[in-house]
């Protein structure tokens, strides 16, 4: 019976699951894209996670896309690798709820966050799926920029028969 009682309590007072925080995945992922904005990347993973969870991975609702994206995001800078591989696994799970300007941003991140070659996997997949998107060649050509001084996204852009 008291086990029971301290349940209830703690459901009154708000203090389940998600102890502190909210269990939406909307204000979950406001808050999420506000900590990007302040580059406290490790509490915006912590919320765009914290989203992603509370969606079970119910890929249909918008709030999933928008978490992944967000982790994404977040993860561009601080471990760009694993944002290239979450994102095309993203693009595995939802694949046509992906814009070509999905692509291009989070191409352009990873560059902006110093991974161009990581960057060109995002940016090829989209150039893919969306040949002669404009926001994908335009990133693109930042790519190629960067690649006078960089022998290996030379090679990367080489293979893939950008160069």
């Amino acid at each position: 019976m008291m086990k029971l009682q301290s349940a209830a309590l703690l459901l009154v007072l708000g203090l389940g699951a998600c102890s502190g925080g909210s269990s939406d995945p909307k204000a979950l992922n406001d808050d999420g894209y506000q900590k990007i904005s302040a580059n406290d990347y490790e509490g915006a993973k912590s919320d765009f996670e914290a989203a992603a969870a509370a969606l079970a991975g119910n890929t249909a609702d918008p709030q999933y896309k928008s978490a992944k994206l967000g982790l994404v995001e977040t993860l561009a800078h601080t471990n760009a690798a694993k944002a290239k591989t979450e994102f095309l696994a993203l693009a595995t799970a939802i694949g046509d709820k992906l814009t070509a300007e999905d692509y291009s941003y989070i191409g352009g991140v990873l560059v902006s966050a110093g991974d161009p070659e990581s960057g060109l996997a995002v940016v090829h997949q989209g150039t893919v799926k969306f040949p002669s998107d404009p926001g994908l060649e335009k990133v693109l050509a930042a790519i190629k920029a960067k690649a006078a001084s960089d022998p290996a996204l030379t090679s990367a852009l080489s293979g893939l028969g950008y160069l």
